[in-house]
């Protein structure tokens, strides 16, 4: 049940962010990339409290809760939202309506989004490397994304 609530939670911050996306285009497009990143952190804070509770729990709760595939799942949909918002990134640094003085913000913010990316996929392919539930659940329990 705690898996359903969550992945439909999951599917609604996504639908909320490419509605907000879509109504944003009239908006400078530094305007659009704020809801965006809004997306990305309501995301990492989802994941963060299955991390919290992967914690908490026993490995037979880990594996009755499905634990790991959720967080597969979970992780996915943060690097999908982090592409998006990197997406979202570049089309504002190119958009003449940007005032310059916020360029050197969205570079910024490009290049620790992209570092993130590349942390979010190494976590992904070493949760598809775990061998076992045991492996899987250390793994998960390492993520902070404090990064």
């Amino acid at each position: 049940m705690n898996k359903i609530v969550g992945l439909a939670f999951l599917l609604g911050v996504c639908l909320f962010g490419t509605f907000s996306l879509m109504a944003s285009q009239a908006q400078p497009q530094a305007e659009a990339c704020k809801d965006q990143e809004t997306v990305v952190t309501t995301v990492k804070q989802d994941i963060l409290d299955t991390v919290s509770t992967v914690r908490k729990e026993s490995l037979d709760d880990f594996v009755r809760q499905f634990h790991q595939q959720a967080s597969m799942s979970k992780l996915s949909i943060y690097l999908e939202t982090i592409d998006d918002l990197l997406s979202c990134l570049n089309k504002a640094s190119h958009d003449p309506q940007t005032p310059k003085d916020q360029l050197d913000a969205i570079k910024s913010k490009q290049a620790a989004y992209q570092k993130l990316k590349t942390l979010v996929q190494q976590d992904i392919d070493s949760l598809k490397a775990a061998k076992d539930s045991k492996t899987a659940k250390a793994e998960i329990e390492k993520y902070d994304f404090a990064h």
